[in-house]
């Protein structure tokens, strides 16, 4: 089964008249290639933003963005870390950081992301779920079972989080459980393979 990161690739813009070439101008359209999957000329856009305002978060965050789409997740790293730099209580950027980190192989600095999501926004279920990935591919499924939970009593419509503990609960062969969650994730959306649904209830001795 597969496990499921949540990031939030939400692109920042901000206001603006008709273009004139300001800095605010170029991430605004920079952010709209994005959106529309011209990541090409969402960099050069950004990338000239950043050009004319080197002070300018928001453009990092998105030029971030787009590298960890691509990814490219050293220069995505990169770009966070600078708008971290000019926004240090941003529980969204320290996510996606987070994320790009884990995709580069290093766990613990991305468990250190995560949690500093969480301190700056405690109730910040991405986080939590993400969090409990890690844990769970580090085999501290108890750790992982208890971020999971803590995401679903924040939100007890995330179904990622259900889906997630779900397979954590598999591992461990609390079968009862893992059913139970994996059931909610599947009710709320999420795609579980029915062949694990079918051994776990031949282990319950459901099936007939």
């Amino acid at each position: 089964m597969k496990i499921r990161f949540v990031a939030l690739f939400f692109f920042v813009f901000l206001p603006a008249a008709l273009f004139a070439g300001t800095a605010e101008e170029y991430g605004n359209r920079g952010a709209a290639y994005a959106q529309e999957g011209n990541y090409e000329l969402a960099l050069s856009d950004l990338t000239e933003a950043i050009r004319l305002n080197p002070d300018f978060a928001e453009a990092y965050y998105n030029r971030g963005i787009v590298y960890d789409i691509q990814e490219k997740y050293l220069l995505a790293i990169s770009d966070y870390s600078r708008a971290i730099g000019f926004k240090p209580k941003d529980a969204e950027i320290y996510n996606n950081r987070g994320i790009a980190y884990i995709n580069q192989g290093d766990y613990e600095l991305g468990i250190s992301d995560f949690s500093k999501a969480i301190e700056l926004d405690p109730r910040y279920v991405q986080a939590y779920n993400n969090r409990g990935l890690v844990y769970f591919g580090q085999k501290k499924n108890s750790y992982a079972i208890s971020d999971y939970s803590r995401a679903i009593e924040i939100n007890p419509k995330f179904a990622e989080a259900y889906y997630n503990r779900g397979v954590a609960y598999y591992a461990d062969k609390e079968y009862a459980q893992a059913w139970v969650d994996l059931n909610e994730a599947k009710s709320l959306g999420v795609e579980v393979d029915p062949e694990v649904i079918k051994i776990i209830d031949k282990a319950l001795g459901r099936s007939k």
